[in-house]
């Protein structure tokens, strides 16, 4: 005998943004939550599906978080660029100590202080 899994009630809501967990950096995504089922997920249009939010709060609120997640010149993934390319540039400065040969012409940080 088959069952038929049964259809969440849905409800609009307004003012809302939702966060949900994503598998790339900053592992966060965000959206302006438009319905909410019984089981607590979210549609949000801008990523055209129902997510699981662990987090809601006003919309200005959200947008700003978010920007300052990753929109943001100063933000958090600005940040990591940053702080990225550093810890790259100090690798490469090691390993062409060992290797000078090893600067590669296609990779424009290898090239900015040309010591060959």
């Amino acid at each position: 005998m088959t069952t038929k899994k049964k259809k969440n009630d849905e409800q609009e809501i307004t003012g809302l943004f939702a966060f949900w967990r994503y598998d790339l950096y900053p592992y966060v995504l965000g959206g302006v939550a438009e319905r909410m089922d019984d089981d607590g997920r979210v549609y949000v249009r801008a990523y055209q599906g129902w997510v699981k939010p662990i987090k809601l709060m006003p919309i200005k609120k959200g947008k700003a978080l978010l920007d300052a997640l990753k929109g943001h010149p100063h933000g958090l993934e600005a940040q990591r660029r940053a702080d990225l390319e550093k810890f790259e540039e100090k690798w490469d400065d090691t390993l062409f100590a060992l290797f000078p040969e090893a600067r590669h012409p296609n990779i424009s940080r290898h090239n900015k202080d040309d010591k060959t």
